[in-house]
């Protein structure tokens, strides 16, 4: 895993929160989110930098590695549509456990990704597809 330092970090976090935001005035914004970073209570802002680290095991998942390089050669400009998909149950599967952990209901149940209508599936995979080019935003390329 490449050492991500905290303010690469924080900056991935900010274009994750960023990028949430855009995926979700698509739809229905999520009620009183602050769209500014600063605006955001600390354990929203933490749960961005948790999603950052996330998103880096996903691509060392993929096989794939990273480069910090400006000249590197082979990099990738954008994931393949059957990764997209891996990596979308994958984010699916963390949201779930997530909301599993922090719920004292133990009658909720969370529906697997396979069986998530189209739509809630479209959220999770415009997610994977930015993860490229967000890393590609704070510097860091993929190699496949």
């Amino acid at each position: 895993m490449p050492f991500l330092s905290e303010q690469q970090v924080e900056c991935f976090a900010k274009v994750l929160h960023m990028r949430y935001m855009q995926v979700h005035s698509m739809c229905k914004p999520p009620p009183g989110l602050p769209n500014e970073w600063d605006d955001l209570p600390e354990h929203i802002r933490q749960a961005n930098r948790n999603q950052a680290d996330e998103f880096i095991k996903h691509i060392e998942y993929l096989g794939l590695t990273f480069s910090l390089e400006n000249n590197s050669k082979n990099t990738i400009e954008q994931l393949t549509d059957e990764q997209i998909e891996i990596i979308a149950a994958r984010i699916h599967s963390i949201w779930a456990t997530s909301k599993i952990e922090a719920s004292c209901d133990d009658d909720k149940i969370f529906i697997s990704y396979n069986d998530l209508p189209e739509q809630e599936k479209d959220k999770d995979r415009v997610i994977a597809k930015n993860i490229v080019p967000m890393l590609r935003e704070i510097g860091i390329k993929i190699k496949d």
